[in-house]
């Protein structure tokens, strides 16, 4: 049934829409995903139900069996643990799912009203049917087939993810219950020592603790696939989700380069395009150049090493890392060295395009909040000049609404962006002081030859972070001082010249432009090139500890 209503329904509609990122990313962000991972979760343990059957005769044998009080206690908290998690999983799958019908219901009725002689009548998913929607009954049947097969697939998603938390749960309660018989195995109630029931005891704690393993097993090869494909649609749904959430400031962006303007505003516009054009310039350039400079390093290395016939050849993955094969032997070497390639450049064009698009971003409202405090400046020399007082109240409203609108866009970004400064600081921290740590390593080291390939890529990848981490600090700092001209303008302008009730007016909007608009790392620290400071300190901190334990290490 949600196969029939909403799966296949949805991916027809979606590859119908495919050229239009907008409908695509609506159709993503909704159900397609959900009802596609838990259509595949249905199969899925359908398929290994014959590997389930004895892990859950056996859990009901565990609480079965008679048990000393202890052991009952311990099984009961964790069964509580169970029943918690279960609740929770059908309280947010049902109010999910409550909420979002009460949304259909009432855009339907609005639409209804709204528009009398020509509704549309959307589903109640984005879906494509081989028959006429707006006709009745065929429009009211297929909203609740859907409605009702979204209701059973909220159910089965919650109920086949507290099954796996219930499985599990069981599992952790047994192993605390076998934890405590081995710290009583060696003695009796009274306190005296057996030696001739240790062995006994000590035999039925290894075959439970045996079966428990197998229990463990059982689960990892049912749930395995699951969270892979899991995970992966949960990737998706919050890149689409993210872009969602940007979706509606790209729109101010592309209305407010269509809207005709004066010269000198359109010039700002350009200067502040270019400049964000640089800065996606530079980190493309510097992304892509330390890609190239670490595969030519690792070339050269694999090279050198086939080679060489006085050792052996140790066949060094593209990125050092582990895999559960042999990555020695051909074809499993290459593979995975290109695939290691190509994840890298993948990896640097998205990290590149993503502090790209954030300099873009908050280069535009540089630009709209600079054009602002033209406009004020520039309405206030209207009425010195005898202008009438209507267009000057009108252009003052005008110019509220848009400083409401930028500060809008202000919080859309600092929503979407500022755990990821969070991590970023973080980890720019921790790479600079083990970067600098490696170098002064590598230069310190005289009895072999310097790695000049290697030390090319580090100084290389070493100059990218701290391009990348400056850039959006300076253009935070940008944005934060833009936003404040506002109030030096209202400030300097002809303000003295103006009625009292006008210049009474400029109080609000400066008391509101006085506060910076500002972008913080998690809502912690507000960035900003003093923040790019303190954190090479704190860099430079951490690697002279560093060096100063090796060298105590060497002495």
């Amino acid at each position: 049934m949600i196969s029939l209503f909403v799966c296949i329904p949805q991916n027809i509609k979606l590859f119908m829409t495919w050229g239009d990122i907008d409908k695509t990313a609506k159709i993503l962000s909704l159900t397609d995903i959900s009802t596609t991972l838990v259509t595949f979760k249905m199969i899925h343990l359908w398929d290994a139900k014959k590997k389930l059957k004895p892990l859950i005769f056996h859990i009901r044998q565990d609480w079965t069996n008679s048990k000393p009080e202890n052991e009952r206690k311990l099984m009961t908290h964790f069964a509580r643990k169970c029943r918690n998690v279960s609740l929770l999983y059908v309280f947010l799958s049902q109010s999910t799912f409550v909420f979002y019908t009460a949304q259909q219901i009432f855009v339907a009725i609005m639409e209804g009203k709204t528009n009398l002689t020509n509704v549309t009548r959307e589903t109640y998913v984005v879906s494509y049917f081989p028959y006429d929607l707006n006709k009745s009954p065929n429009f009211q049947l297929s909203w609740l087939m859907q409605c009702i097969s979204i209701a059973f697939g909220n159910i089965a998603f919650a109920t086949i993810d507290s099954f796996f938390a219930i499985l599990v749960l069981h599992i952790c309660g047994q192993l605390r219950v076998l934890r405590q018989r081995v710290l009583k195995c060696v003695e009796e109630p009274s306190g005296e020592f057996r030696k001739w029931k240790l062995q006994n005891k000590v035999s039925l704690i290894v075959r439970r603790h045996d079966y428990l393993n197998n229990c463990i097993d059982i689960v990892e090869d049912t749930f395995n696939m699951i969270f892979l494909v899991q995970l992966s649609g949960f990737i998706v749904t919050f890149c689409v989700q993210g872009y969602i959430l940007i979706l509606p400031l790209v729109a101010l962006i592309s209305e407010d380069w269509r809207n005709s303007k004066t010269e000198k505003e359109r010039i700002i516009m350009l200067n502040m395009a270019r400049t964000a054009r640089k800065i996606s310039l530079i980190c493309v350039f510097l992304s892509q150049g330390t890609v190239i400079f670490h595969t030519a390093g690792e070339m050269y290395f694999t090279i050198t090493d086939r080679f060489n016939e006085y050792a052996n050849q140790t066949r060094r993955t593209y990125i050092i890392s582990h895999f559960p094969y042999d990555t020695k032997n051909s074809p499993n070497f290459e593979l995975t060295w290109f695939s290691q390639f190509l994840a890298t450049i993948l990896a640097t064009i998205t990290y590149a395009g993503v502090h790209g698009f954030f300099a873009v971003l908050v280069m535009h409202l540089c630009a709209q909040f600079a054009i602002l405090r033209y406009r004020l400046i520039d309405a206030i020399h209207k009425i010195v000049t005898k202008t009438e007082k209507k267009e000057f109240r009108d252009e003052y409203a005008a110019i509220i609404r848009r400083h409401q609108l930028l500060n809008r866009c202000v919080e859309i970004i600092e929503d979407a962006f500022n755990m990821l400064f969070l991590a970023e600081i973080l980890t720019c921290s921790i790479q600079f002081c083990l970067q600098g740590y490696q170098l002064s390593i590598m230069t310190g080291n005289h009895e072999e030859p310097l790695p000049i390939v290697l030390l090319i890529v580090m100084v290389t990848f070493l100059m990218y972070m701290l391009v990348l981490f400056y850039i959006y600090c300076y253009v935070a700092e940008e944005l934060r001082y833009q936003s404040t001209e506002i109030v030096f303008a209202a400030y300097s302008c002809e303000w003295y010249e103006l009625p009292s009730k006008e210049a009474n007016n400029l109080l609000l909007l400066m008391q509101r432009a006085k506060t910076p608009s500002t972008l913080t790392a998690g809502k912690f620290c507000n960035l900003s090139l003093q923040l790019f400071n303190k954190i090479l300190k704190t860099s430079a901190g951490y690697l002279s500890v560093l060096l100063t334990m090796t060298n105590k290490e060497d002495i």
